[in-house]
């Protein structure tokens, strides 16, 4: 799927019609588009740790006084968990802006990637997406920003109700439909580590 896919369903459910591009920004709904589109996708995945854009990376400590301090990834949008080398769980970790502080000299950082995916790049929305994405994640992001940018376009209180509650339910199925988030059945019959 293409970002302009994601984009024709969301100006369709909003009462619109299909675009080719997004090249006229004087239109209220391209601009509207361009608005609210990237703002979409980073409230969708930071929504819930979606085990196909989950990343694993071991980040090394940089000395700071008595912490260390650790860059965290320009791609991450939701940090799932953060562990020492053994697998234990840190305690004493505190994060600053796009920095985390630890006695810890290197952790391993399993977190939601936007890598393939943003930011957007306008002159190539009609290229495939290149990350592996779950796949209703697209549905809920094409219905996250119908219910942002309708009533920029029609004025209809209504339907922007409507398409925020389509949204939020999408976004629960998809949820629960992710095998490695909270929620959801395990592949073998179980819920939530209990058998059915």
């Amino acid at each position: 799927m293409t970002h302009m896919d994601i984009i024709n369903r969301a100006l369709v459910a909003a009462g619109s019609n299909p675009k080719l591009d997004m090249d006229d920004i004087k239109s209220n709904e391209v601009s509207s588009i361009r608005a609210y589109y990237e703002a979409s996708w980073r409230e969708v995945l930071s929504a819930h740790p979606w085990s196909e854009l989950q990343l694993d990376e071991t980040l090394v400590g940089i000395e700071e006084g008595l912490l260390n301090r650790f860059d965290v990834p320009d791609d991450c949008i939701r940090i799932n968990s953060m562990k020492d080398p053994y697998g234990n769980k840190i305690d004493d970790i505190r994060r600053r802006g796009r920095y985390l502080y630890s006695r810890s000299g290197s952790l391993e950082l399993s977190y939601v990637s936007t890598h393939d995916i943003l930011p957007v790049d306008w002159d190539f929305i009609n290229n495939e997406i290149q990350a592996n994405l779950p796949p209703a994640v697209d549905d809920v992001v094409s219905l996250r920003l119908a219910s942002q940018i309708v009533f920029r376009i029609s004025q209809n209180q209504d339907l922007q109700i409507h398409l925020h509650n389509r949204y939020m339910v999408a976004l629960q199925n998809a949820k629960m439909n992710d095998m490695q988030g909270s929620g959801g059945i395990g592949p073998w019959g179980s819920f939530g580590g209990y058998e059915l």
